[in-house]
């Protein structure tokens, strides 16, 4: 099956294995499919940014997380945010 993977900036098609279907689940077909202009573009377009221009256009995420390390710790505060990536 094909799956559109956000990249750098773009969208990739990528061919990858179908999902397995359990018992008293049922596995539903796709036929037509799009990106939209709004909520997903938007996704798209950050993908291509680095980590540097990210913080520079969204200080208070900075000072998130700088508050998140001083209270939880280095570690812990680079496991959450590696989740959000």
């Amino acid at each position: 099956m094909k799956q559109a993977v956000i990249k750098k900036g773009g969208v990739e098609l990528e061919e990858v294995p179908a999902p397995k279907c359990g018992p008293g689940a049922i596995l539903v077909q796709t036929q037509y499919s799009l990106i939209s202009v709004g909520t997903e573009m938007t996704g798209v377009q950050e993908s291509g940014k680095s980590l540097f221009q990210k913080a520079k256009e969204q200080p208070e995420n900075v000072a998130k997380v700088l508050k998140m390390a001083a209270t939880d710790g280095v570690a812990k505060t680079y496991k959450t945010i590696k989740t959000l990536l």
